[in-house]
C-alpha cells in the first residue's frame, strides 16, 4: 500500500478496488480501524469517503452496513414486529439500537412516511391500538364509564385517577368536569362518590393520627397527604389554625441541633428524661477547625 503523501486520486481509487477484491470490509467504521490513511486521503481528494467509493465504481449503500431504507422495508420491519408480538409504540421502537430503531428513525423522514403513525397505518395496523397513550374520544369516555358501572367497578374520581388517568383527563377535557361526564353516562354522581362522612370527633381523631404519622401537622402537609381532612376542618373549627391550637398539635418539625427526629424518639421532647451521661471526662477537646484547646486548670 502506497504512502498517503505519494498517492494521487487514481492511486487512491485503485487501492479501494484492491481492498474490495481482497475481501476487506469497506464500511467507513471498519476501514477507519484498519486503513485510516485511505479515509483521510478520500476526504483530501474527493471531499468525503462516500464520494471516493462512488468514484471507485461501488454502490455506497451496499458498501456501508446501514441499509438504505424504503417504505417497503420499513413496512416489512413493522409487520415482523407485529408477528413477533413486540411493542410497536413510538417510545419503545425509537429507543432501540437495532434495525427496528433505525427503521423508526427513517420512517419519520419527510421523503418516506413523515411520521411513525403513518408507517404503522401503511403496514395495515391501527396506530391508536399500538400507541402507549390512548387518545380518548367523548364517546369512548362515556362507554367505558358505563361498562365499569355495569361490572360494579369503582368509577369515582379518585379510583379513575389512579387506574385510568387518561380517561379522567379526557372526561374533564371533553365535558368540562368529571361529574358532567358521569351524568352523560346516565349515572348519578352522588351514587358513586366514596367520601368519608366527617364528624367533629372524627376530624380530631384523624388530625392526631396525622400528627403521630408525620411528626407534626401543617396546612401544606394536609394538602399533600390528606386534602379531604383539610377540607373537613372548617366544618367544625373557625380556621385551620384554631383546630391546631385547640387540639394542641405540633406545627413545626421536632428538631435537635437542626436535625429532624421522629416523634417516637426518646428525647429531646418535653416531659421525657434525657439519658444520663456516661464515661470519663475528657481533659482535652478538639474544636471544629482542628486546633486543640487545653482546659484552664483551676
Amino acid at each position: 500500500m502506497k504512502n498517503q503523501n505519494k498517492w494521487s486520486s487514481t492511486d487512491l481509487l485503485k487501492a479501494i478496488r484492491q481492498l474490495h477484491r481482497q475481501g476487506y470490509d469497506l464500511s467507513y467504521n471498519a476501514l477507519a480501524r484498519t486503513h485510516q490513511a485511505i479515509i483521510s486521503a478520500s476526504a483530501y481528494y474527493f471531499g468525503s469517503y462516500r464520494k471516493a467509493v462512488v468514484q471507485a465504481g461501488f454502490d455506497y449503500d451496499q458498501i456501508r452496513k446501514k441499509p438504505k431504507w424504503s417504505e417497503q422495508k420499513i413496512v416489512a420491519v413493522i409487520r415482523k414486529l407485529r408477528r413477533d408480538g413486540e411493542d410497536l409504540n413510538w417510545r419503545s421502537v425509537i429507543l432501540r439500537r437495532d434495525e427496528v430503531g433505525r427503521a423508526a428513525s427513517a420512517a419519520v423522514k419527510p421523503h418516506l412516511f413523515g411520521s411513525w403513525n403513518e408507517a404503522v397505518e401503511a403496514a395495515g395496523l391501527n396506530p391508536r391500538r399500538v400507541s402507549r397513550y390512548r387518545r380518548w374520544t367523548a364517546e369512548e369516555v362515556v362507554t367505558v364509564l358505563r361498562q365499569r358501572n355495569e361490572r360494579k367497578l369503582p368509577i369515582n374520581a379518585l379510583a379513575i385517577q389512579r387506574e385510568l388517568p387518561g380517561l379522567y383527563t379526557a372526561a374533564v377535557r371533553h365535558y368540562g368536569a368529571y361529574d358532567f361526564a358521569i351524568r352523560e353516562a346516565d349515572i348519578d354522581p352522588a351514587t358513586i362518590r366514596q367520601r368519608r362522612i366527617w364528624s367533629r370527633p372524627q376530624v380530631s381523631r384523624y388530625l392526631r393520627a396525622f400528627e403521630r404519622t408525620h411528626g407534626h401537622v401543617t396546612r401544606s402537609l394536609l394538602r399533600k397527604h390528606d386534602p379531604g381532612l383539610l377540607r373537613a376542618i372548617p366544618l367544625y373549627y373557625p380556621t385551620v389554625s384554631d383546630a391546631f391550637s385547640t387540639l394542641r398539635l405540633r406545627t413545626t418539625p421536632p428538631t435537635r441541633q437542626g436535625r429532624l427526629f421522629k416523634d417516637d424518639a426518646p428525647y429531646p421532647f418535653p416531659g421525657r428524661p434525657r439519658p444520663a451521661k456516661t464515661g470519663r471526662k475528657k481533659s482535652k477537646s478538639t474544636s471544629r477547625n482542628g486546633d486543640r484547646l487545653l482546659f484552664a486548670m483551676a
